[in-house]
């Protein structure tokens, strides 16, 4: 645990903070809260953040100098889920730092069930530029058009000081001021850094350059980033304003730990950037086999909350994407972290995709189901009814090709045997600390209700 009570270069806070045109905040939480015993509140941040710049190169091996420059005045939101009782919490505090790929704000981490289950408090930090004021097209879906009337004064100059943002909300969520302003009086002994995709590129670089300056966070989590880390400048050039990555591992000098975890797309791109690394006492990379890195159960969460706040989807759903969710893996990892963090029992490794590269190609060892050998294997995997692939062409959805009928019937003679075999697998998933024990219920409900064999 970082025990650090940096009070330096808080934040004034505002809120709760309710009214605007459509009364609720943006990606809130999909359903009744109250229904899991949790508040969710929003407030809003002012400050003066700090830019930074580079000392030397952004070499692969993540060992970066940076130094404070210029600061700049932002008020940003963030969006608290915290456990009603006092007696629920868990002691951890996750911050995920919002995605804002789509030109709006999406959120991955916040649908992990196990999060609310095991009590933990959940924070999105709304850093970047593109989610206050929406992408340079002609029609922007920022916060600023989406409900001028609440979110009209929130403003971020530009991404080079959304770091320091990150910084001073984890801060304000360890300070006794932030607690009792945001948090309800919790006051938690753990809080990590998350971010899936781009932001997990942004977490990344942040793990590199900014962690051993500021020292904050008691872990990170970089979800998806295919070992490509935001840099420290914003492109005026593209439309979103967004930073450009470049291929780094996590250095290995960090006193915290450090828990990566890609799709098999995500593999596929380590490999060709030949950026896997070992695991160390400080460090855990899972790879999850067979997931994409946008699925169908992971988008049709995301489609009920973008058509609920009325926003445009990026992409038509389609049912042929992979169906293998990386989600229930992650889900797994957060509630690993308190022993890592306290105890430095870290979680159990394990195996890599097979894989190799073919001139400019990766290419992944595949067995006679036409499944990837290696990585972490959930039941859709271990007992398969289709061909799950992470990576089709430079998609982000991946693809699965079911099984004939002759195939399930030679795997399966009956439709009990079948769901007894994923029920053990599922258990035996559990067990090996790649899923919690909500998934295992879930995935004998599939089970149950699948057509298998025909």
């Amino acid at each position: 645990m970082n025990d650090r009570k940096d009070t330096c270069k808080l934040p004034d806070s505002e809120g709760p903070i309710s009214g605007g045109q459509r009364g609720y905040p943006f990606a809130s939480y999909y359903g009744n809260i109250d229904e899991i015993g949790y508040i969710e509140e929003e407030f809003f941040l002012t400050g003066n953040a700090t830019e930074y710049e580079l000392v030397g190169d952004l070499g692969l091996d993540g060992k970066w100098n940076l130094k404070p420059t210029k600061s700049s005045y932002y008020k940003t939101r963030i969006l608290v889920r915290r456990p009603k009782h006092r007696s629920r919490f868990s002691g951890v505090a996750l911050l995920e730092w919002i995605n804002v790929s789509f030109g709006y704000e999406v959120t991955f981490g916040g649908d992990a069930p196990g999060l609310y289950e095991n009590g933990s408090v959940y924070v999105l930090v709304s850093a970047q530029r593109v989610g206050i004021s929406g992408l340079n097209i002609p029609n922007p879906q920022g916060l600023h058009q989406w409900d001028s009337d609440r979110y009209g004064s929130l403003t971020i100059p530009n991404d080079t000081v959304s770091y320091d943002i990150y910084t001073q909300v984890a801060r304000l969520i360890k300070s006794p001021q932030g607690q009792a302003k945001v948090l309800g009086g919790l006051s938690p002994d753990i809080v990590v850094a998350v971010g899936g995709s781009q932001s997990g590129s942004r977490v990344l670089a942040y793990t590199n350059g900014i962690q051993p300056l500021a020292n904050v966070f008691d872990a990170t989590v970089p979800l998806l980033s295919a070992s490509q880390a935001a840099t420290f400048s914003t492109d005026h050039t593209s439309s979103g304003e967004q930073a450009p990555t470049v291929s780094a591992m996590v250095r290995t000098d960090l006193q915290i730990p450090v828990f990566m975890i890609h799709s098999e797309l995500e593999a596929s791109y380590t490999i060709l950037f030949g950026t896997r690394q070992p695991d160390t006492p400080n460090f855990r990379y899972w790879e999850v086999a067979g997931a994409s890195h946008v699925n169908v159960p992971l988008y049709e969460n995301l489609l009920l909350t973008l058509n609920r706040d009325g926003v445009e989807p990026p992409q038509q759903l389609s049912q042929n994407w992979s169906q293998v969710n990386w989600l229930p893996v992650v889900d797994a990892a957060f509630r690993l972290l308190p022993a890592w963090i306290k105890h430095h029992h870290p979680p159990s490794p394990m195996p890599l995709i097979e894989g190799y590269l073919n001139g400019t190609t990766p290419i992944l060892n595949r067995a006679s189901d036409g499944n990837v050998i290696g990585g972490v294997r959930l039941p859709e995997i271990t007992v398969p009814i289709a061909k799950y692939v992470g990576l089709v062409g430079t998609g982000l959805n991946g693809a699965t090709i079911p099984y004939d009928e002759a195939e399930l019937k030679e795997l399966y003679h009956t439709h009990g045997e079948y769901v007894n075999r994923v029920r053990e697998a599922s258990i035996q998933a559990y067990g090996r600390g790649i899923i919690l024990s909500y998934q295992v219920a879930l995935e004998e409900q599939k089970a149950v209700a699948a057509h298998v064999p025909y």
